[in-house]
């Protein structure tokens, strides 16, 4: 999405509707981790309101990410269906102003900035992608994982092999009387 010039943002507000396409996102992956890959373009829509030096975007993320399972490492895809709110806040700054104070304070706001007038809503929307992303995702709830023996997925292939009690590093626990 191209960066949106702020003075062109009605009173009324501005209605949104962008792609993330897959290229961009795998461009970034590249630079830093994600956490999952896209499956198509991610879906953007939402209403942007301009109210004095604070510009706020509230949507929604919509599209298929691909995860990999911690339990069975099988890789997954997910709905992701994420409410996004964001807020820019307008700083100008003197001209030959080398004020410090101001700038930390700047930066201590959870708002992003908006820099020569423009506002880029892709990297703050991506920020949103990255933290809806589960912890542990999982293929399903149900998942058995792996064999910690032979290594096979149990969901599809299920082994006989038999775990031992002396094999845990907790085994020695089990005569310890309290």
């Amino acid at each position: 999405m191209k960066p949106i010039k702020v003075d062109t943002i009605p009173v009324d507000g501005l209605s949104i509707d962008f792609l993330l396409k897959p290229a961009w996102l795998k461009e970034i992956a590249q630079e830093r981790p994600l956490g999952f890959v896209p499956s198509g373009p991610l879906t953007v829509h939402g209403e942007l309101t301009k109210t004095g030096k604070d510009i706020l975007f509230r949507g929604k993320v919509e599209g298929k990410i691909r995860l990999n399972c911690s339990r069975c490492l099988e890789p997954f895809l997910e709905k992701l269906e994420q409410p996004v709110r964001s807020e820019w806040r307008m700083v100008f700054t003197p001209l030959g102003s080398s004020d410090k104070e101001d700038v930390w304070q700047i930066e201590d706001l959870e708002a992003g900035l908006i820099k020569e007038g423009f506002l880029d809503l892709s990297e703050r929307i991506l920020e949103e992608v990255i933290l809806s992303v589960p912890i542990k995702p999982l293929c399903r709830e149900s998942c058995l994982g792996l064999c910690p023996i032979c290594g096979e997925n149990r969901n599809t292939n299920p082994c006989n092999c038999k775990f031992k009690d002396e094999d845990s590093p907790f085994s020695i626990l089990k005569d310890y009387k309290v």
